[in-house]
């Protein structure tokens, strides 16, 4: 007899706790609603994070390179250096150096993010030329889809296949 009014005190407790569980996932979807987009930040930085950890063959995503980052993965990410114009200067052409070899040049122009692999580069719009640890980066069209340039990201990693 004892041991069945022990498996009753189990299901009883179950079932006290049990109308806890709704007010639990709809306190969950309230806090993702209002945190999501910082948890977005979060989440590029531990990816970030992830990809810097590992030395060597390290390959950096295209779609790690996209729009939405604006160039903040770059700039948290310790193989890639963000190169923003000074003030007054002409940024549709310039160079940059690294203290590592460059492998991807991606030049932000409007909203138009040109990434471009080592080797000479032209894509209609500007044109790159990688030589070791320097990037050299000029535009070639003055065409309306052809915009001036905002920022430039100088990765040491290459993009993945």
């Amino acid at each position: 007899m004892a041991m069945a009014k022990k498996t009753k005190q189990r299901g009883q407790a179950m079932a006290e706790y049990q109308v806890l569980i709704p007010g639990g996932i709809l306190l969950s979807i309230a806090l993702l609603i209002i945190f999501g987009n910082g948890l977005s930040g979060i989440y590029d930085f531990a990816i970030g994070w992830f990809m810097d950890a590992f030395e060597g063959n390290v390959c950096v995503k295209e779609s790690y390179i996209d729009s939405r980052s604006s160039g903040s993965r770059c700039d948290r990410s310790d193989n890639c250096d963000l190169i923003e114009p000074v003030p007054g200067e002409d940024f549709n052409s310039g160079s940059y150096t690294s203290s590592e070899p460059v492998h991807i040049a991606v030049i932000k122009a409007g909203t138009t993010y040109h990434i471009m692999e080592s080797g000479t580069t032209n894509d209609g719009c500007y044109a790159v030329q990688f030589t070791g640890n320097t990037v050299y980066w000029w535009k070639i069209d003055d065409g309306p889809e052809c915009q001036d340039a905002s920022h430039v990201q100088s990765w040491v990693r290459p993009l993945c296949p």
